[in-house]
Parts: C-alpha cells; sequence; structure tokens
C-alpha cells in the first residue's frame, strides 16, 4: 500500500482499500470497515466477506504490522462499524446479531467434531472452535452495550 502524503492515507494500487493512519481506520470499498480503534484497542476484522476482502485483509494486516500497530484479530461479518450499532436502531446487525451467528457457527462446527473422521481433522476444528469463543469474549467485552 502506497502513503498518499497529501490525504495522509494508504491505499492500495486499485484504490479499494484505505487506511488513514491518525485514524486507525480502514475500509474495503469505502464502506465494509476492515480496522477501528474502540476502547483505546485496535481491532482487525478478518472475516472475509468475499474473495477481494480476504486480500484486502491480508494487505492491511501487512501495512499494521509494518506500521508497528499492534491489532485485535476478530471476525465482524458486516464490518466492525456494525458492533457499533446499538440494538435499538433500525439496522439488524450488531455486536448481539454477531454473537448469534458465531454461537451457530460454533454449533456447526460442534457438529463436525462430533463425526470428525480423523484426530487431525478434529483438531482443526477444536482451534476454530475456540478462537470464536475467544471471538465473543472479545466482541462482549469491548463491543455490547
Amino acid at each position: 500500500m502506497k502513503l498518499f502524503t497529501r490525504l495522509g492515507i494508504y491505499k492500495n494500487s486499485s484504490g479499494t482499500l484505505t487506511f488513514n493512519p491518525e485514524t486507525k481506520e480502514a475500509f474495503s470499498y469505502e464502506w465494509y470497515q476492515l480496522v477501528g480503534e474502540f476502547k483505546g484497542k485496535v481491532f482487525l476484522n478478518k472475516f472475509r466477506y468475499s474473495r477481494t476482502t480476504g486480500k484486502h485483509v491480508q494487505e492491511i494486516r501487512s501495512l499494521l504490522k509494518e506500521l508497528g500497530i499492534s491489532f485485535i484479530a476478530i471476525e465482524a461479518s458486516h464490518g466492525l462499524q456494525a458492533l457499533r450499532n446499538p440494538k435499538n436502531t433500525t439496522s439488524e446487525y450488531n455486536a448481539e446479531s454477531e454473537i448469534k451467528r458465531i454461537e451457530l457457527k460454533i454449533e456447526s462446527l460442534n457438529k463436525k467434531i462430533l463425526n470428525a473422521r480423523s484426530i487431525s481433522i478434529c483438531a482443526i476444528y477444536c482451534d476454530q472452535v475456540k478462537e470464536l469463543n475467544e471471538t465473543i469474549k472479545i466482541i462482549k467485552k469491548y463491543f455490547n452495550k
């Protein structure tokens, strides 16, 4: 990613990914928030919304490391901006709905664990469950109102 000094932001070659180092915010296609600062912590949304967004996650992760910005990586299927939506807004996406989505994913993985044909596959699913449970704890701590 290249720093545009007059703008004070980084952009990828196609301009579809931007990062503002002052506000610590990154957006894919100007709406899907990949990086944000909340309660003094920087968060990286590692949810792969699409193939391109997956590339954007890799690009922004590399840039954050290059700039020495520490971050907490979590999954937010509708972007980090959705986690800040209060429960009582018209938006159906908020921290609570994201937790429910993750809980359903954990339930599905637990079924796969029970039916796993090898220990190595079981271990992969168990690691995913552990990571998702950690994401729920983080969302509850920093985003759930």
